[in-house]
């Protein structure tokens, strides 16, 4: 069932075109991982999606009713007293409103004027087994469980429970953000680099968790192995325009080669051919000089030149310019460099919108 799609979606910032007509498919259940430049529109793209932001132009539409989480970087301001436990288990509101609800009914029940009342002890019993029967599907016996697996997994033990939120680093209160989603379960997860602050054994354990979700990922990761292991689509965005790979990030990695060799070939056979019709061009041009007749063929060759060039196949860029990393090297967890929404605006144009960048020994 499709979840969310774009259909010739743009957007720019002061006047400075970040996507270009854009169309793209979110199924649900799929596992997508989306890559690029840094400050290439990634975050850009994903606050679309989430609904932050609004198209400069197209349309994007969402499935009815349909949870989206968007991990950010700022935590809740009115979460700052308040423990690591506390918020996580909070992260669904319904169901920490639930028990509330059941004590009420409870205190209902055990009044003498509502106990010798058969009718409203009727209605009092119905509401509470249907209050009952919500908190048990929404896995509210289990919380606490759940809470304690989901924060372990990610690097918070027992000690961390008891910590105020308002003490802990950026990166620790971003895990935190991580493990509220994670938690509501709900059906489009949009996780923007949420490996960064991972130590090994987090990443092996989010890694697994993505793979096994039961609603749709969407993930930014430099990680190479994050987006082999959990990820079987691969969305490139690269000129402020998408590109689809069906497979996992090494399956992109060679498709993406494959299909820069397959469009210079063809560039090249259309850069052979109209060299060729240009050389027949100028020949008609020149016997026009002598015979008018041919004055006709010759323009209707430069007709047919310019129509090759402008429907035709653009140069790829086979090498572009970034920082070039390993990422097939070990992965440490240790940061050696971390760059948070940095970007640069000049006389009103943006050269390049905030973008963040990790890079671990």
């Amino acid at each position: 069932m499709l979840q969310a799609s774009f259909s010739g979606v743009s957007k720019d910032f002061g006047g400075n075109p970040i996507l270009r007509e854009i169309d793209l498919e979110i199924i649900e259940g799929e596992r997508i991982g989306l890559v690029g430049e840094n400050g290439g529109g990634k975050s850009t793209l994903f606050r679309l999606l989430a609904g932050r932001e609004t198209p400069t132009s197209g349309t994007i539409a969402r499935k009815r009713n349909l949870t989206i989480g968007y991990l950010t970087q700022e935590a809740d301001p009115a979460q700052s007293h308040q423990t690591i436990f506390e918020v996580v288990s909070a992260a669904s509101p319904e169901i920490s409103q639930l028990p509330a609800r059941l004590g009420e009914l409870e205190a209902q029940m055990a009044d003498p004027a509502i106990a010798n009342d058969p009718v409203r002890m009727e209605r009092v019993l119905t509401e509470y087994g249907k209050v009952q029967e919500r908190f048990e599907a929404l896995g509210g016996y289990t919380l606490g469980h759940r809470v304690e697996t989901v924060l372990q997994g990610l690097g918070f033990g027992s000690d961390w429970y008891d910590v105020e939120v308002g003490t802990l680093s950026g990166g620790e209160k971003k895990l935190v953000n991580l493990a509220c989603i994670l938690l509501r379960q709900p059906d489009l997860l949009l996780l923007d680099e949420p490996d960064n602050h991972l130590d090994l054994d987090a990443k092996a354990w989010l890694e697994q968790y993505i793979a096994t979700y039961p609603g749709t990922v969407v993930i930014i990761s430099h990680d190479r192995q994050l987006l082999d292991h959990a990820v079987k689509k691969i969305f490139e965005l690269e000129d402020g325009g998408i590109s689809t790979y069906a497979g996992n990030y090494s399956y992109y990695f060679e498709e993406r080669q494959r299909r820069l060799l397959k469009q210079y070939e063809m560039y090249t056979l259309q850069r052979d051919e109209i060299k060729r019709l240009e050389h027949s061009m100028h020949r008609l041009k020149e016997w026009a000089r002598l015979n008018p007749k041919f004055a006709g063929r010759a323009e209707e060759m430069v007709k047919r030149i310019e129509r090759i060039k402008e429907r035709g196949v653009t140069k790829p860029i086979m090498d572009r310019d970034k920082i070039r990393l390993n990422l097939d090297a070990e992965r440490s967890g240790k940061k050696v460099l971390e760059v948070r929404e940095l970007g640069q605006i000049l006389d009103g144009r943006v050269l390049f919108e905030p973008f963040d960048l990790t890079i671990l020994y």
